[in-house]
């Protein structure tokens, strides 16, 4: 009765380790995952930005400086 209450003592020693080794991988594994997500959130929005910046309006040809201005004239 003994031996067996010691292999039922060691059998749950190394089960709760196992556990808590699991749960502290678990854990490892979710923090480093939140903050590469947080980095590369907003990273398209950066990168849209940079991308409309370098987007520069075509001038205007006479013609339409004209109507733009008519239309301002007319209200």
């Amino acid at each position: 009765m003994d031996s067996f209450a010691m292999l039922l003592g060691y059998a749950l020693c190394a089960s709760g380790g196992l556990l808590l080794l699991a749960g502290a991988c678990l854990a490892a594994f979710h923090y480093a995952g939140r903050a590469w997500f947080r980095a590369r959130r907003f990273v398209w929005l950066r990168e849209a930005v940079q991308h409309y910046q370098q987007i520069k309006p075509m001038p205007l040809d006479a013609d339409e400086r004209a109507a733009v201005q008519e239309g301002a004239r007319h209200g």
